[in-house]
């Protein structure tokens, strides 16, 4: 989708829901120095909102788990972190960064923050998600996400 910059490269961009559609900003500054910013702009408001509608339905099935009495399960939550990592990336490819993405994610998503945290520190600190037995529940986790990916994780570096 573009080429890797260095971070400190990146351009900030936020974005907000307007007629239906994610509408990206970035710097008034940025706009003189960038000659295809409109391309640039638009390609980010399609990755974020195809995130945001990827995320929804992730955390819908894991709502649907809980008003059913059954077990979120962590490989859910992992799942959650990896599409926030999956839209840094596609933002970072396009020289951008989300500004302030914990609170795009909650206004759009309707999670809170600290949720989302967790999911992202559960899914950096374990990026193979054959490391989590299917069985395992989110309950496990959510209190001490690092702790329980590095223990999962653990058993695989020795292989």
């Amino acid at each position: 989708m573009g080429t890797k910059v260095s971070q400190s490269r990146l351009m900030f961009v936020s974005f907000q829901y307007r007629d239906g559609a994610f509408v990206a900003f970035v710097p008034v500054e940025a706009i003189a120095r960038d000659h295809v910013l409109s391309h640039t702009v638009s390609a980010a408001s399609r990755s974020y909102a195809k995130s945001i509608r990827r995320l929804k339905v992730l955390i819908r099935n894991m709502q649907a788990s809980r008003k059913g009495r059954r077990p979120i399960r962590a490989l859910q939550a992992w799942r959650v972190g990896d599409e926030i990592f999956s839209l840094r990336r596609a933002l970072a490819d396009l020289s951008l960064e989300l500004d302030g993405v914990y609170d795009h994610l909650t206004k759009h998503l309707g999670v809170s923050r600290t949720w989302l945290k967790r999911a992202v520190t559960f899914r950096r600190h374990l990026p193979d998600p054959r490391c989590i037995p299917s069985a395992l529940a989110w309950a496990r986790c959510k209190d001490r996400p690092r702790r329980v990916a590095e223990q999962l994780r653990a058993p695989m570096q020795g292989e």
